[in-house]
């Protein structure tokens, strides 16, 4: 197990030292026995930009440990789905008087600690999923006709299931749904509706991912990865839409089918 260093994280100079640090001190490989050796690096974002600039800084050099060539990047998917959670609680804010908004559920639940730009994670992610929750079982009672517990006891069979289930995520989450009720006019529009449903479709997609990473399932992760791009290029997430796009190129393009 490697020691802990005082060596500064946040700075590209630090980042150098720590891998001086961890590789040729306390591991004690030498100058060169690294060279065209790959070696896996996950990190949040801004860590990954200073690895990034340490590359640049650095590559003069002839031994590849000290211009960081043997560094492959990745993002740490915590990270992600950090960073997703705040977006998506950006994108849908809104206003206490704004009906289905975010800012709505806070207000409508007793929560609070949640109206800051970065709230508590676990705190947000609990919030959310009880408004997913919430919303879900609501479809349930409005498609069924039927109150939950009638619901349960008159134990439909599969076939009767799957088809109330597809009818609620095509009516109320897919992202097809919001142009099934647009009026011809902004004022026959259900706007409501409209910014509920695409709430739902934002929250089912980070609930997914959570339990794809959960379940240790990459090849889950690396088909949301298009649908992430497109969630953090839409709220102005400029560093993570950038992060994910090399990602991409790194498993698509640059790296081995064995090292990906």
């Amino acid at each position: 197990m490697l020691r802990t260093t005082t060596n500064d994280k946040s700075t590209t100079d630090g980042n150098i030292k720590v891998a001086w640090n961890g590789y040729l001190e306390q591991l004690g490989f030498g100058l060169h026995d690294l060279d065209n050796q790959a070696i896996p690096c996950i990190n949040d974002q801004s860590t990954n930009s200073r690895v990034c600039g340490a590359q640049l800084l650095c590559s003069d050099n002839i031994r590849s440990i000290n211009h960081m060539e043997n560094f492959q990047l990745a993002p740490s998917f915590f990270h992600v789905q950090l960073n997703l959670i705040w977006a998506i609680l950006h994108v849908h804010c809104g206003s206490i008087e704004d009906t289905g908004g975010m800012q709505y559920y806070i207000s409508l639940l007793g929560r609070v600690r949640l109206g800051a730009e970065h709230p508590d994670y676990r705190t947000l992610v609990s919030f959310t999923m009880q408004v997913l929750v919430g919303n879900t079982l609501l479809y349930w009672e409005t498609v069924s006709k039927t109150c939950l517990t009638a619901l349960a006891e008159a134990k439909p069979t599969f076939r009767e299931m799957k088809s109330l289930t597809t009818n609620i995520y095509h009516t109320y989450v897919s992202s097809s749904a919001p142009h099934q009720i647009s009026g011809v006019d902004s004022e026959s529009e259900d706007s409501i509706l409209c910014n509920i449903i695409l709430l739902n479709h934002d929250l089912l997609i980070f609930y997914k991912l959570d339990l794809t990473i959960s379940s240790g399932d990459f090849g889950r992760v690396e088909i949301f990865l298009s649908t992430l791009i497109m969630i953090f290029a839409g709220a102005g997430c400029k560093n993570y839409t950038m992060e994910l796009l090399h990602f991409i190129q790194n498993l698509k393009k640059n790296w081995t089918s064995e090292f990906a």
